[in-house]
């Protein structure tokens, strides 16, 4: 679980019990937390195939899954500001526990004005990652420019002939 993106390239198997079922699935909308190693990154299930979470991460499912996604933009503006750590447990490795988040406030306006936060919300995120895109095309084309310039030095193309200037 990655900052609004689950990777799926590398999943493992596990068997899961038959009354495991509803505690360990993960359904489209569904928000996971992750407890350890990065705690409290989150993103959310948008596929429509359902699968099964391990205990090192946490799902959220609200009654209103869209909330899923303003808890999600929460916890990403907490991290950002580097409020969440205050709520890890662990000297060494740090945890975001059941405990933690159970006990995690979080401010939810009236649903209607949720749900129009998070359309701005989502449309803001898409224009960063569009600025993003552009940002690391302008880095990749300085790159050669820069390749190129040191090539034509080295190859004496961009030294000047003083004698013919005398």
């Amino acid at each position: 679980v990655q900052w609004f993106d689950i990777g799926t390239d590398d999943l493992l198997q596990m068997r899961i019990e038959a009354d495991e079922h509803d505690r360990y699935s993960v359904e489209c909308g569904d928000l996971l937390i992750c407890e350890g190693g990065y705690p409290g990154r989150g993103a959310i299930w948008d596929r429509d195939e359902s699968i099964y979470f391990q205990k090192a991460l946490h799902r959220v499912r609200f009654h209103r899954k869209e909330l899923n996604k303003w808890l999600l933009y929460f916890l990403y503006l907490c991290d950002c500001n580097d409020n969440l750590r205050s709520h890890f447990t662990g000297a060494g490795i740090q945890h975001f526990t059941g405990k933690a988040l159970k006990n995690f406030k979080i401010p939810v306006p009236p649903v209607k004005d949720a749900l129009k936060h998070i359309q701005n919300f989502d449309a803001l995120k898409k224009s960063v990652n569009e600025l993003e895109v552009v940002y690391h095309r302008k880095l990749e084309a300085v790159d050669e420019l820069k390749k190129s310039i040191l090539q034509k030095a080295f190859s004496g193309e961009l030294t000047k002939d003083f004698t013919e200037a005398a």
